[in-house]
């Protein structure tokens, strides 16, 4: 497994090789796609997604299980190292490229994955699009869109009622130029090692009994309830709640960056952490949050109540506020 180090290395490798391309058409493995992306604030639904990346008349599959030992008419089995728009990944692996699901997705297999160009769109009722189970190997989710089919019938009406896009309880994880939509949660992390770059989180759903959060952190192992260092980046995305409740991003957990983002709605736009968010419990640390826009699209306070709540500045803890702003320029401070 790859340290954050070297994730974050390969991230930053990945936005020069998308600005040195030149093409449009669909990249192949180790030929990333020209689009430079400074800021969450730039990211829209054209530039992110199966058709942004050039993949048209996706090959439609049912969905289900994906484990060790098993083959599926939706992967291609790659033996070597490859590259995909700048981020490596080891050999041997298993690559699912330009289809389209109509039912969630179950990894458990120990290989990485890797979903490019690809759609997750259950057209029923499930408790997640993706779910990458503990103990499953390393996920890539590429230039791909993941979440319900449909709201129809929200709040009220469940049958089409997702619960989260992405459930990332892996060890490590990257999701880029992604699209996730239509969904109560957007990605819930409760692996380490996690990268979401230059995507967009919107269209969050209300579904009875439902909250919603754009990305949720996850604060303790589920092993023995103990504290563990998440190492997670949430770099140049966007991600927009227009509902009054919960948040943009819902943090619990250490060795968190935020950085060069755009978000707007929830309840609070960001939840930071202290005292676990008011339900008791060591605060959140290291947490860093840099050059984030908040815009004011749904509700003047960015969020419905402010744009940030439960920062702890306590200085033993190494939490970091730097440079965060409204969209007109004015400072954001917890």
């Amino acid at each position: 497994m790859k340290s954050l180090a070297t994730i974050s290395a390969v991230c930053i490798l990945s936005l020069g090789a998308i600005v040195s391309a030149s093409t449009a058409e669909p990249a192949k493995p180790g030929r990333p796609i020209a689009h430079k992306i400074a800021h969450g604030s730039e990211i829209t639904a054209a530039n992110v997604g199966p058709a942004a990346a050039g993949f048209g008349n996706l090959k439609q599959f049912e969905g289900g299980e994906i484990k060790d030992g098993n083959t599926y008419p939706f992967v291609t089995e790659i033996a070597v190292s490859t590259n995909y728009d700048g981020f490596e990944v080891e050999g041997p692996h298993r690559l699912i490229e330009g289809a389209a699901f109509s039912k969630s997705l179950d990894i458990s297999t120990t290989l990485p994955v890797v979903m490019r160009g690809s759609s997750v769109r259950a057209a029923t009722a499930s408790p997640w699009a993706v779910l990458v189970r503990p103990g499953a190997g390393a996920f890539y989710f590429l230039w791909s869109d993941a979440g319900a089919l449909t709201t129809d019938g929200a709040p009220n009406d469940r049958s089409h009622a997702m619960s989260g896009a992405l459930q990332l309880r892996g060890p490590q994880a990257v999701v880029f130029r992604s699209h996730i939509s239509k969904t109560s949660d957007g990605i819930d992390v409760s692996g380490s090692a996690a990268v979401v770059q230059e995507t967009l989180i919107d269209e969050l759903t209300t579904w009875a009994g439902d909250h919603n959060d754009g990305i949720q952190i996850a604060v303790s192992d589920a092993a023995n309830g103990a504290k563990v260092r998440r190492q997670i980046q949430v770099v140049r995305s966007k991600i927009l709640n227009p509902n009054p409740q919960t948040s943009g991003l819902y943090i619990l957990g250490d060795g968190v960056t935020l950085r060069d983002n755009f978000f707007a709605g929830g309840g609070w736009t960001i939840y930071g952490g202290a005292k676990s968010n008011g339900h008791g419990g060591a605060s959140s640390a290291s947490v860093t949050a840099s050059n984030n826009i908040f815009g004011r699209g749904y509700f003047t306070k960015s969020g419905h109540f402010g744009p940030v709540t439960y920062w702890d500045k306590s200085p033993a803890l190494a939490n970091t506020w730097t440079n965060n702003r409204f969209e007109d320029g004015k400072p954001v401070t917890p």
